[in-house]
């Protein structure tokens, strides 16, 4: 019975996937301690076929394809449940990681207990030694958040571990944890906001979050840029309102965090116009389509602080 669980979701990123299986597969972590799970949202690259013919002798490796596309976080958690691991290693497909990252992100676990959620420090797949996350402190006020150390270089970081408020792209974490709080929540977060609503929903729990900086992983950014997406911008418009709410811990903050989710993409277009210049037209209708189903959502939804884990648990998937 492996200890750890490697889940991947994927869409569309053969190519990438492959790079990344390859850098777990060099692990300095006994091969034997963990499986790798793959969890495929319907790509249409041909994407499971090609890493099993790819990967074909490494038994601890499978694959699930789903049968219709239902976004990140139901992937997330069909991962979840379908591991055997003690604990869970989630990775998005777009990343590499280094031989001793896994060693160190479990070694975390057992040093400073498992009542934590783990990340490794994330670097620019272009530019090695530069930090891309370390860390992130949100303000709930105003809906926005902070990288710590962003576009600082590796040689600037000092500490072995880093708090940080939420953890994305790829976090270690005891099974207990999506046992005791739930998975990802499809129904309002199925793609997007979906990690920093697990890692509030976790904080608020109890349970803390670390950047080890000794565990280093390099994340293909450009592939999740959402500048003049308008599907893209339309989700971060809605989430980011429907969140405002959501993780508000009094009356007052979210009434002030309602405004700023809803002004600050309102203002960011117009600053940042020249960036929308290929569908403009299109990114000014996804923010309103976006302004008014979050708020048309964020009205019949009751925050976090106010809720019965058990209970929640049961709604968000």
């Amino acid at each position: 019975m492996p200890d750890l669980s490697i889940i991947i979701p994927t869409y569309n990123r053969k190519d990438q996937l492959v790079k990344l299986i390859a850098s777990i597969l060099i692990s300095d972590f006994p091969k034997e301690n963990y499986e790798i799970i793959i969890i495929d949202d319907c790509s249409t690259d041909s994407t499971p076929e090609y890493i099993r013919k790819k990967f074909i002798d490494i038994a601890n490796l499978s694959i699930y394809t789903k049968p219709e596309n239902k976004r990140k976080s139901n992937s997330v958690n069909l991962g979840w449940h379908k591991a055997k691991g003690r604990f869970l290693f989630f990775i998005d497909d777009d990343t590499e990681i280094a031989p001793d990252t896994i060693s160190q992100l479990y070694a975390a676990s057992q040093n400073l207990g498992a009542d934590y959620l783990f990340c490794p420090l994330m670097l620019y797949y272009d530019q090695p030694q530069k930090i891309w996350f370390a860390g992130l402190k949100l303000n709930f006020w105003a809906t926005t958040g902070k990288f710590i150390y962003k576009n600082k270089q590796l040689a600037d970081i000092i500490t072995d571990k880093i708090e940080t408020d939420a953890i994305i792209t790829a976090f270690f974490v005891n099974k207990k944890i999506f046992d005791t709080i739930g998975g990802f929540n499809e129904k309002l977060f199925p793609f997007q906001f979906e990690e920093l609503d697990f890692c509030v929903r976790a904080k608020t729990a109890g349970y803390k979050h670390f950047v080890i900086t000794s565990a280093k992983l390099w994340h293909n950014h450009q592939t999740g840029n959402f500048i003049n997406n308008p599907w893209r911008l339309y989700l971060e418009v809605k989430n980011r309102i429907i969140s405002a709410k959501l993780w508000s811990q009094n009356r007052p903050q979210i009434i002030i965090s309602h405004l700023f989710a809803m002004l600050i993409p309102i203002s960011y277009l117009i600053l940042k116009s020249s960036l929308f210049r290929d569908h403009y037209i299109a990114c000014i209708k996804a923010v309103i389509n976006g302004v008014y189903t979050g708020r048309t959502i964020a009205k019949n939804i009751t925050p976090y602080y106010k809720r019965n884990f058990n209970d929640l648990k049961k709604e968000i998937c």
